[in-house]
């Protein structure tokens, strides 16, 4: 009954995606984008409430039965209810805001066919797509049906894929990230959003990573296209081949051990990293291959002086 009831999640939260991820939008549809969003945020709510027990997606507790829940032949929670629930006895720390917003803008429209602008619908979307995902990474939504999270990886990239969703949700993670000293592209979403910490996961899109699953995806997508360049250089802090110039603030870094390795240069010769503090070229034992192969000449001995009384 759960998976089911996330799978139908799904249903409307990508229809509501496919609604406004046209160039042009009618009423309409982003009506309809509006309503089938809410009711997706609902089901994923009382899909979490299953988890604590079945019992609990039932307005009045006294009457919950597994016939009715089987046949559906139930009154279930409201969205306001379910949130108060999870709170109370799941424990979970759940702002409702946006979904009391969206809850409002929903009733509105099928109560009263009320008409929405454009920029106001998107922005309440927006909105809601921020929680959602944010929601689900939290909770673990998926966790006892793991076999439709690549799906919702789908849909979230849709998501994803908008630019004004680009901008809220960066927008949005901008405060987190000033916490990180380290930031790098997440190999999902492809925005700078993974903190180099223990535990990787995006704070754009809030994928989660193995470490070597992270380092073998980071490298395959953003290091194999540069052929002429050292894909991955050894770190000189924890000896692994996982050193890499990525894209973000203090871009020499270990994938490995988390390093930032600011203080380091590559050698022209050996491609390997040395000490950058002495303004070097190469590294000391490249230099001194060079000059046992006479490709470095010694500077020259100045005579001696003697000294004049």
């Amino acid at each position: 009954m759960e998976s089911r009831m996330i799978e139908m999640a799904m249903d409307f939260l990508e229809s509501s995606v496919d609604c406004i991820s046209k160039q042009e939008v009618t009423q309409s549809e982003l009506k309809f984008s509006i309503v089938h969003l809410h009711t997706s945020a609902e089901l994923f709510l009382k899909a979490d409430l299953m988890k604590e027990h079945w019992s609990l997606i039932f307005r009045h507790i006294k009457e919950a039965s597994k016939a009715k829940l089987e046949s559906g032949d139930l009154i279930s929670v409201s969205i306001d209810e379910a949130i108060q629930r999870l709170r109370d006895i799941g424990g979970k720390k759940i702002d409702g805001t946006v979904l009391k917003r969206l809850g409002k803008e929903r009733n509105r429209i099928v109560h009263f066919n009320s008409s929405i602008s454009h920029q106001h619908a998107r922005a309440q979307l927006l909105d809601t797509h921020c929680f959602i995902i944010d929601y689900i990474a939290d909770n673990d939504v998926f966790a006892s049906c793991d076999e439709l999270r690549p799906r919702y990886d789908e849909i979230k990239r849709k998501i994803g894929s908008q630019q004004q969703f680009i901008e809220k949700r960066s927008n949005t993670i901008q405060g987190e990230l000033r916490d990180y000293e380290t930031i790098i592209k997440c190999p999902d979403c492809w925005q700078i959003a993974v903190p180099l910490e223990d535990e990787l996961q995006c704070r754009f899109c809030r994928a989660s990573f193995e470490r070597a699953d992270f380092i073998d995806l980071y490298v395959s997508y953003f290091l194999s296209d540069y052929p002429d360049e050292e894909d991955v250089l050894q770190c000189p802090e924890c000896l692994s081949d996982s050193a890499v110039f990525a894209e973000g603030p203090n871009n020499l870094v270990c994938l490995q051990c988390n390093a930032v390795l600011s203080g380091y240069s590559v050698c022209e010769d050996c491609k390997e990293l040395m000490d950058g503090s002495k303004y070097d070229r190469i590294c000391g034992d490249c230099a001194q291959q060079r000059f046992d192969n006479n490709r470095l000449m010694p500077a020259p001995s100045l005579p001696e002086y003697e000294d004049i009384d």
